[in-house]
């Protein structure tokens, strides 16, 4: 009997199954003498790698094609053998995390498991899938992807009887060459739905007629401008957003701890899931209450000094940048709102058309001050001064986190509400913390 699987020798791995998986950087393989040491009872093996080492006599080898297909079937197997858990899914081109853990707590009340931090690919999603036991009443798999059939494999795994995607837009365009080639890739999750499934997408998005039509499934649609399910009588805040979830005959109230419209969709988008999986107005209600406080995700942060941080420093693209932008420019603030953005990566040959139409299209009216960090981001710089967005002044552009930080105690003043958002590898979290030394 095999007590579990371990794909890291530097936890505990006694009695459990080594699974040497393999990167840029390392083979798996190199450590299964390590693991057989810690008390491994066995490892998976590649059949094309070189000859086995040494093993303890009681240490069981399991000769496979590509330990990576044999823990994706491994886990799917588990998954099989606990039907009483009922499976969601959940992808799109922003807000994927947040809505995760904003349907966590809409179940917190039952016995969940759901993907941690960021185990969104092959990997996180087998290791998540075998944490699945027979009491297990939920699973909530959250599914990235950056190239076509990926979503397919994760779908493969957790054979979702409900799928979400929360939107399409550019994110990884330049990988994938179209935002059309983007949404048939975050459709592979609902064409890969066990039988009688439900489907939740947004109204609101361009691509939802051609994803109705890449599914058997029944479509539920949530959105802003229509769907139905509904917000009305949206107010934001910086403690959050309050609105008017309508349902078909049923309306209720609700408030949410994370401000902005893409908070709304998710809010919408976990409702309709909720009412689908039988759940109470007032166990709706609480779960949308509770706090996702996520670092880099529209989290609130207020500096002694009086300034007000918008931190949504995690990622950005397109389409989440403008949802910034418009609730930065909606919210009561007396003060200057400062908008510091850093590239968005991942735009291949539309980057520049990309950043530019921001700069045009979304800083007038919504931002005091603009300041900006990389070089693709200069584009935005470009586009707000060609619209005549801001004064020159107020439009600074540095190439480098290390000269935004020598001007730092220039940039900010007293009673600034500044956003901060960038891609993920810019590293704009270094970002956050600098209005508090102002």
């Amino acid at each position: 009997m095999v007590a579990g699987l371990v794909t890291d020798t530097r936890l505990d791995c006694r009695d459990l199954f080594f699974v040497p998986l393999s990167g840029p950087n390392f083979d798996g393989h190199d450590y299964i003498t390590t693991a057989a040491e810690k008390g491994a009872s066995g490892a998976l093996w590649a059949k094309s790698e070189r000859q086995l080492p040494d093993l303890p006599p009681r240490f069981t080898v399991l000769k496979v094609d590509d330990p990576l297909r044999a823990y994706m079937n491994i886990a799917r197997t588990n998954i099989m053998n606990c039907p009483g858990a009922k499976r969601i899914g959940i992808t799109g081109s922003g807000g994927k995390t947040t809505l995760k853990n904003l349907i966590r707590n809409l179940l917190s009340s039952y016995n969940t498991v759901s993907t941690r931090e960021n185990e969104n690919n092959e990997i996180g999603v087998s290791h998540t899938a075998l944490r699945v036991n027979a009491s297990t009443e939920y699973l909530v798999i959250e599914m990235g992807m950056r190239a076509r059939g990926e979503i397919a494999d994760l779908a493969s795994i957790a054979m979702p009887q409900y799928g979400i995607i929360t939107n399409c837009g550019k994110t990884h365009i330049g990988t994938l060459g179209s935002e059309k080639e983007i949404a048939l890739s975050k459709g592979e999750l609902i064409e890969n739905m066990q039988p009688g499934g439900k489907v939740f997408l947004n109204a609101d998005n361009k691509w939802t007629g051609m994803l109705k039509d890449m599914t058997d499934a029944e479509v539920v649609t949530f959105g802003m401008e229509a769907g139905d399910v509904t917000a009305r009588n949206v107010r934001y805040t910086l403690d959050g957003t309050e609105l008017t979830v309508v349902a078909g005959g049923v309306s209720f109230e609700a408030r949410l701890t994370v401000p902005g419209k893409a908070g709304v969709y998710n809010a919408l988008a976990g409702a309709a899931a909720a009412l689908e999986l039988g759940l109470g107005i007032d166990e709706i209600q609480d779960g949308l209450a509770k706090p996702i406080d996520e670092k880099g995700r529209m989290r609130i942060m207020r500096h002694s000094n009086g300034i007000i941080v918008l931190d949504d420093s995690y990622n950005s693209n397109p389409t989440s940048l403008r949802f910034a932008l418009d609730l930065l420019g909606r919210l009561d603030h007396k003060g200057r709102r400062v908008a510091v953005l850093a590239d968005m990566l991942e735009l291949g040959d539309h980057s520049r058309e990309e950043h530019y139409s921001i700069g045009m299209e979304c800083v007038a009216g919504n931002v005091d001050a603009l300041v900006t960090m990389g070089r693709e981001a200069r584009a935005i710089a470009e586009g707000a001064t060609e619209a005549n967005a801001l004064e020159n002044e107020n439009i600074l552009s540095f190439d480098s986190f290390e000269e935004l930080e020598a001007e730092a105690e220039k940039l900010f003043k007293p009673g600034d509400l500044v956003l901060v958002k960038g891609s993920r590898g810019m590293r704009t979290e270094r970002i956050v913390s600098l209005p508090a030394k102002s």
